[in-house]
């Protein structure tokens, strides 16, 4: 049976300086539970700050588009906000991210995770 390398686990959960506020709050509700089930290590770091950056991103577009999702244009007449694009790029590209650490519940099944013993709530929670 052939063993999966196992690199070291995150010490540090802060999330990066350059992540904006929406990326710092995505990032404190995935760092600490993910390093908790042996799903983020050190060289997870950086694809989870790519998805906390990603989700930023999908969230200041929403956030533009509550004013509405389409623009006027000269040419063009009324026309589809650039950030509907945006955001529907973005979103997919976090959710790609998010499935490598087995977020989602068909991604949760593909991820062998380091549950501790007698935590039978949370395997229920998370179809662990």
């Amino acid at each position: 049976m052939k063993k999966n390398p196992k690199p070291a686990a995150l010490a540090n959960h802060r999330a990066p300086y350059w992540l904006d506020a929406f990326g710092r709050e995505f990032w404190k509700r995935h760092a600490s539970e993910l390093a908790r089930l042996g799903l983020l290590s050190v060289l997870d770091h950086d694809l989870l700050a790519a998805a906390a950056e990603r989700w930023s991103t999908y969230r200041r577009a929403a956030r533009e588009l509550k004013a509405g999702l389409t623009q006027s244009s000269e040419s063009n007449g009324r026309i589809t906000k650039p950030e509907s694009a945006i955001a529907k790029l973005a979103l997919a590209e976090c959710r790609a991210i998010l499935g490598e650490f087995g977020i989602g519940p068909s991604s949760r099944t593909r991820v062998g995770a380091n549950i501790p013993e007698g935590e039978d709530a949370l395997k229920e929670k998370y179809g662990l």
